[in-house]
């Protein structure tokens, strides 16, 4: 177990280190290809996007395997010549300074900050879950016909809620698999039918991108 933790430990920490240059490959190659394709669709914007961020994450995941299965490997002590042993042990002894040996700190803070960014992402989950069953009201007649004809243009045949709501100040929408959007209910007496509709398209985009 102890030797698991270690191997553990060391694939990660080398993991993350190499992250930082490999995360920055992928995105030059990723803003090369957006720069020499300027006519690129929004949609295609985004699976470029999308793809580099997991072929960010793939790199990661080889890079883990690869120093996990290298910390497995053991040196047969049987095989080894008397002299070659005390050059080994002479090697260990003059250095005085490693990089792995700042591998735990580099763990340790990766695995605060995930921490602490889950903490986060669940509190941000918990709040956005009650503007689901609190301070709505119903959108007014006249954006319903706006709202069927969004959702034909973009072919969203999915079921989408709309609501007003108390408790927001700018449009949003939320869920994935029951996705709903909400508008703020200041809204709904100050903007023309032309913006209403502009939103309504840009959630639903939001949507059908999943």
């Amino acid at each position: 177990m102890e030797n698991f933790i270690i191997n553990f430990s060391h694939a990660l920490g080398w993991s993350i280190t190499h992250s930082l240059w490999q995360a920055s490959i992928w995105f030059i190659i990723y803003s090369l290809y957006t720069m020499f394709n300027p006519q690129l669709t929004a949609k295609a914007k985004h699976n470029a996007a999308f793809a580099t961020q997991i072929s960010i994450f793939v790199s990661f995941i080889f890079t883990f395997i690869y120093f996990y299965q290298l910390g497995n490997q053991s040196i047969d002590l049987r095989n080894i010549r008397p002299e070659d042993f005390k050059n080994i042990v002479g090697q260990i002894g003059d250095e005085q300074f490693r990089f792995e040996n700042l591998l735990p700190y580099v763990v340790s803070g990766y695995l605060i900050g995930f921490i602490v960014q889950i903490l986060l992402l669940t509190n941000s989950l918990i709040r956005l879950r009650t503007l689901k069953y609190k301070g709505l009201d119903s959108i007014p007649e006249n954006w319903n016909k706006l709202y069927e004809g969004a959702k034909q243009k973009l072919d969203v045949r999915k079921s989408v809620g709309l609501y007003l709501s108390n408790n927001i100040s700018v449009p949003i929408t939320l869920g994935h698999i029951r996705p709903f959007i909400l508008f703020p209910i200041a809204y709904a007496n100050k903007m023309d039918l032309a913006h209403v509709e502009a939103i309504i398209l840009h959630e639903l985009a939001h949507v059908k991108r999943q």
